[in-house]
């Protein structure tokens, strides 16, 4: 039916103004969590090809992935949670503004997470067979202060059966509670084992009236073949930075390595040479106004610089022709270096430019060594052909170079052999904590 103007003119039906619906995941651990095997960019891509528009990241005691996850994407929506241990069984808290201790008593974490007007959600509140499952105890007292819980997870997709889940059901019925279905993914195939549908939310007032209206979509458990799967893949290191064959080589390297001599640096080692070339660069009259990682060594003490000097960070990626064996290239393998020079040549190139936006005039080119200063000098020439004024700083100087840094921390000419390796190479011993640190600063975007 039209509805007709003054003038005469038909005018549209009024529409109803319906808010849009959101493809929802809840309860996802990521690599922040302890347990998780899930990484940044391998939810993003699940959550994209699942077309999920809000992600509930809510790793054990921590809010760190939720965060690091939204600073790297605009895109799907992440609501930032903590799935956070008491004294008596775990729950999740939603629109934290900073993290809860965890292990206190029940009553404290409720009322910290009402002080900051965070949601409460039960997860998986009737599984008997996790010791994480909140108490007896526990359940009674959140039953007399039922309204300080938002909703509760009567699916899971890890608790085994659905014994559990028809008992979180039917405790949220009697206290009137709103639903919701969490997959609990730990591994990536996991994700999206539970999907519901919700009207669109901003804050927590808005979603406690959003979920009351979630409509499951996908309803699926992790039964015990899947689960001898990925952890079978969890120990064949499908989930990690190295597989269980590259991580042998890379030991039996490590152990040759230490046997003739050799050393490794450890990132706290590194850290100290990275606040010694700070105070370099800031003695100096010469300040950069961003500073430029020559990636991939160049990586963590660009990083690094760029945090103590207070400047923006920028990344260019300067690659050698490389021979690969698995995640493995030249870098990673002792004496390799002499068949690449042989096979592919030695000269370097860009292969990711830098994109300096407007306004910076001055700029710190930093990479770990300077052994030539052929990648120093390409990335260099590359800034200073865009009309800025560069400087280099490395680490370290190697061997017999010819070219010098403007700034270096440390003097090791000569000493190419045995100079203490970092923890960027897949050999050393810290190289898994550095591949944390690269997950949670870029979400494993850079590449090692």
């Amino acid at each position: 039916m039209h509805v007709i103007t003054e003038e005469g003119a038909p005018k549209s039906p009024i529409q109803p103004t319906n808010p849009p619906h959101w493809r929802a995941a809840f309860h996802l651990h990521t690599v922040y969590s302890g347990d998780g095997r899930v990484t940044l960019p391998e939810l993003r891509r699940r959550a994209l090809r699942e077309k999920v528009d809000v992600l509930f990241i809510t790793d054990h005691n921590t809010m760190a992935g939720a965060e690091r996850f939204q600073q790297l994407y605009r895109t799907p929506k992440v609501v930032i949670g903590n799935e956070i241990a008491t004294q008596e069984g775990d729950l999740i808290a939603l629109f934290l503004k900073a993290n809860v201790p965890s292990h206190l008593p029940l009553e404290e974490t409720l009322t910290l997470i009402s002080q900051q007007g965070g949601v409460v959600i039960l997860p998986h509140p009737c599984d008997a067979q996790r010791p994480s499952s909140l108490t007896e105890a526990a359940r009674t007292l959140l039953s007399q202060r039922c309204g300080e819980v938002a909703a509760v997870e009567v699916f899971n997709g890890r608790t085994r059966g659905h014994a559990a889940d028809r008992q979180a059901s039917a405790w949220a019925t009697r206290n009137e509670w709103p639903c919701i279905w969490g997959s609990d993914a730990h591994f990536p195939p996991e994700m999206a084992q539970c999907l519901f549908d919700l009207p669109a939310f901003d804050g927590p007032a808005q979603f406690r009236e959003s979920i009351k209206q979630a409509r499951p979509l996908r309803l699926r458990k992790t039964n015990v073949f899947q689960r001898t799967i990925f952890r079978a893949n969890s120990w064949w290191g499908s989930y990690g930075p190295l597989r269980r064959p590259e991580e042998i080589i890379l030991k039996l390297q490590r152990a040759l390595f230490q046997r003739i001599g050799g050393h490794f640096c450890s990132l706290r080692e590194v850290d100290g040479k990275l606040d010694q070339l700070a105070d370099l660069v800031r003695e100096g009259a010469w300040q950069p106004d961003a500073v430029l990682g020559v990636l991939g060594g160049g990586a963590y003490p660009g990083r690094g610089m760029a945090n103590r000097l207070g400047c923006p960070f920028f990344t260019m990626r300067v690659g050698y022709p490389q021979l690969r064996l698995g995640r493995m290239d030249t870098d990673d393998l002792i004496g390799s270096r002499l068949l690449r020079m042989a096979l592919r040549g030695d000269t370097p190139r860009i292969i990711t430019p830098a994109a300096i936006p407007p306004g910076i005039r001055r700029i710190l080119v930093v990479d770990d060594d300077c052994t030539s200063g052929r990648s120093l000098k390409l990335a260099l020439a590359d800034t200073q052909q865009k009309g800025l004024e560069s400087r280099a700083a490395t680490l370290r100087i190697l061997a017999g170079a010819k070219f010098r840094p403007d700034y270096c921390a440390e003097d090791l000419s000569g000493a190419l052999l045995r100079h203490p390796r970092f923890p960027w190479i897949k050999y050393a011993p810290d190289y898994p904590l550095f591949w944390a640190w690269q997950q949670s600063v870029t979400g494993g975007d850079w590449g090692a």
